[in-house]
């Protein structure tokens, strides 16, 4: 159960970001699982996303920044997120060892979902949806040589257009529009001072005495060895982040 939940997480999130928790979670409110269970696969799951998903902000702006093609980045991230999602189920199933089966009641849901062969052909049209904009990111990323950043949100855009356009499907999504105009437009207030905010600071941080000694800095751990590199940056953004600090400035 706790694999399953993760890696759907792990599967829905580079496209659906948080959404996938809310698809996961509608799909098993009725079985009464643990909450504690819930919590750690959604955990285990969507952490990795975060670590090669190019629809993130995280991983856009590093290889926007420094101007990594995505298609020399993924199989690194992927890697090591399917190592992460790995790791955080064996964990999982050691920390089960120790606590012990865990109380929870399950009820049937066979007359909810007679028709498997209709639930099957979704899941397969959901991980094709998957497959193609992902597919259609790497593929225009190396013939346009566009920042990724861009590219996601031109596919963003165009996508449901063309989507729509091709089932004649506008009516039917139009409440849908009304609802996000209405509801997620109005929640998004802070994430756009945010990182409004973060590149300002990063604007004013440039050429300044404290911009330079941290570049001296991670030139002198980088000099010594490129690990040390990266568990530098990784503790500073920890640390930073435990304080108080957001991460999108810790990137900056």
């Amino acid at each position: 159960m706790f694999g399953s939940m993760s890696l759907f997480v792990f599967t829905l999130g580079p496209i659906l970001n948080l959404g996938s928790i809310r698809v996961l979670h509608d799909m098993i409110k009725d079985l009464k699982l643990a909450p504690v269970l819930v919590a750690k696969s959604n955990l285990a799951g969507f952490s990795t996303v975060i670590l090669w998903s190019p629809y993130f902000a995280s991983v856009a702006l590093v290889l926007y920044y420094l101007n990594v093609p995505v298609s020399h980045y993924i199989p690194l991230g992927l890697t090591l997120a399917v190592v992460q999602l790995v790791i955080g189920n064996l964990l999982f199933g050691l920390w089960f060892r120790k606590k012990g089966m865990l109380q929870r009641g399950v009820r049937s849901l066979e007359a909810e979902y007679q028709d498997t062969a209709l639930h099957r052909k979704k899941l397969r049209h959901l991980g094709g949806f998957l497959v193609l904009l992902v597919g259609l990111i790497f593929l225009l990323e190396h013939v346009t040589k566009w920042p990724m950043m861009y590219l996601v949100s031109l596919i963003s855009i165009f996508y449901p257009v063309l989507w729509l356009t091709g089932k004649q499907e506008w009516k039917e999504a139009a409440p849908h529009f009304q609802d996000f105009k209405i509801s997620t437009v109005r929640t998004m207030n802070n994430e756009i001072v945010l990182f409004i905010s973060a590149g300002l600071f990063g604007k004013a941080m440039a050429g300044t005495t404290f911009a330079a000694g941290i570049k001296s800095f991670l030139n002198l751990v980088a000099t010594a060895s490129f690990v040390y590199l990266i568990v530098a940056v990784i503790a500073i953004i920890l640390v930073l982040t435990f304080v108080g600090v957001h991460q999108m400035f810790c990137r900056t």
